[in-house]
């Protein structure tokens, strides 16, 4: 497998911890490793072991860092919601209002 291709996979299987719980992933892991999702057919598709064990590792590595990596982003978040505040004046449109919960008021 080439390395865009193991990228693509280890972040498939970051999504797919989103929604199994944490002693589920092993099974989980097996399973995607065993069927490939570039298989219509469904049929058992064999990742090898180099592969395997270089996803399995990257993907450990990103989820023990997890809550580093929310930190992070939710930095870089703040500091791009106070930039575009500061420039606000010279948008055309006004701002969105917001309710005590965060959402856009008035919003579908």
């Amino acid at each position: 497998m080439n390395r865009s291709k193991l990228r693509e996979n280890i972040f498939k299987l970051l999504y797919t911890a989103e929604f199994q719980e944490k002693e589920e992933m092993p099974q989980q892991m097996s399973l995607y490793f065993t069927y490939s999702d570039d298989n219509d057919e469904d049929e058992e598709v064999t990742v090898s072991e180099k592969d395997q064990t270089y996803m399995e590792e990257k993907y450990h590595h990103v989820t023990e860092h997890i809550p580093e990596i929310d930190e992070m982003l939710n930095r870089t978040s703040e500091a791009r919601y106070h930039y575009r505040g500061q420039f606000q004046g010279l948008v055309a449109q006004p701002p969105v209002p917001h309710d005590d919960r965060g959402t856009a008021s008035g919003a579908l």
